[in-house]
């Protein structure tokens, strides 16, 4: 899939934030109406499936509610993935 954003320094700067996002908040859900608020990502799939092919260990398993009975993917990372995949990479936040 191509990536539709003629920036790329808005796409890195996009992903650089969604993985910051993630290890700062093991264990909670995101959905891309939330990185969408967040981050202004109107591809956040994309970019989790670049993260993900990066190394970080997101998961893609869950599917919520919404209060208004919509089904969306939600997107996480557990405590101890978020803690091992710093501790490998060197990273402290």
């Amino acid at each position: 899939m191509a990536d539709n954003n003629l920036n790329p320094v808005s796409s890195a700067s996009q992903e650089s934030q969604i993985k910051r996002w993630f290890l700062r908040h093991p264990g909670k859900e995101i959905t891309s109406l939330d990185a969408l608020r967040l981050f202004g990502s109107m591809e956040f799939p994309k970019r989790v499936s670049t993260l993900v092919a990066q190394g970080l260990p997101i998961s893609r398993d869950k599917t919520i509610q919404t209060p208004s009975n919509k089904r969306v993917k939600a997107y996480y990372i557990t405590r101890e993935n978020a803690e091992r995949y710093m501790a490998a990479n060197d990273i402290a936040l």
